[in-house]
């Protein structure tokens, strides 16, 4: 058989391993077959998957946690699982220190590119926020780390006398109580934050498709001024595209 008709045969799995949750997708060919999302914690111990496992022919990991990383391989030690680094995704890194990026964020800017065929910007809205940017040629140029709304959210409720809000939600502007003050300020202040990087990058790259992504992505997909394409699954795309590639190298070598 060819290999375009080897290719469409069998369930690709990719597997994103974030700091508070996991996700798992199957694949047939390009389309999404399921998707199941557990927190990190529990997946250490028990990795669910949502699709049959005699119809992989090759499981794809990314992470950020390498605590995650030993644990989860170890549970899928009966397939045939790759692990993607970030020299294995076959982008260039216009960056000081390319060993110091993060997997999730050049997969993002991967997939992102291979939608768009041009440049790029990427918001991924998780634990941190990450906005980065790719060239008309689809090179990593670097981009911004913020913290994520939990996580302000996290630094505050260790300040005395402030509750833990652990819900995401657009608090009123002024809140009338402490509760309703921090919403407002977490929700707010992640999208004003936003606004401005993202103000700041067009400056100097005009034109360029916007993806939004992450977790905590869907909170805020309706609320920033400039047009953006809600993409969930980015870093499983790119996952996806990365195995799809090894696989048409081996088999021409």
């Amino acid at each position: 058989m060819g290999m375009d008709g080897n290719l469409k045969n069998g369930l690709l799995a990719a597997i994103d391993i974030g700091n508070s949750t996991v996700k798992c997708g199957f694949y047939q060919g390009r389309r999404l077959m399921g998707v199941i999302q557990q927190p990190t914690e529990k997946a250490r111990i028990r990795l669910r998957l949502p699709g049959p496992v005699d119809q992989l022919r090759r499981v794809g990991i990314a992470s950020v946690v390498p605590e995650a990383t030993v644990s989860i391989m170890r549970q899928l030690s009966s397939l045939p699982v790759e692990l993607i680094t970030v020299r294995k995704c076959n982008v260039k890194l216009r960056v000081k220190n390319p060993a110091r990026v993060g997997v999730d964020r050049v997969l993002n800017i991967k997939a992102a590119y291979q939608r768009a065929g041009r440049s790029c910007l990427v918001i991924d809205i998780g634990t941190a926020v990450t906005i980065d940017l790719c060239s008309d040629s689809g090179e990593f140029l670097g981009g911004v780390i913020m913290p994520g709304p939990k996580l302000w959210a996290g630094s505050l409720a260790r300040t005395a006398l402030l509750p833990e809000v652990i819900d995401i939600a657009a608090g009123a502007i002024p809140g009338k109580e402490t509760r309703e003050a921090i919403q407002a300020g977490l929700f707010w202040g992640t999208i004003g934050g936003i606004e401005k990087i993202v103000g700041r990058m067009r400056q100097s790259h005009s034109g360029e498709a916007i993806y939004l992504t992450g977790g905590a992505a869907s909170f805020f997909r309706k609320r920033f001024s400039f047009p953006c394409s809600y993409c969930p699954y980015l870093v499983l795309e790119g996952i996806v595209q990365v195995l799809r590639e090894n696989e048409r190298e081996n088999t021409a070598s």
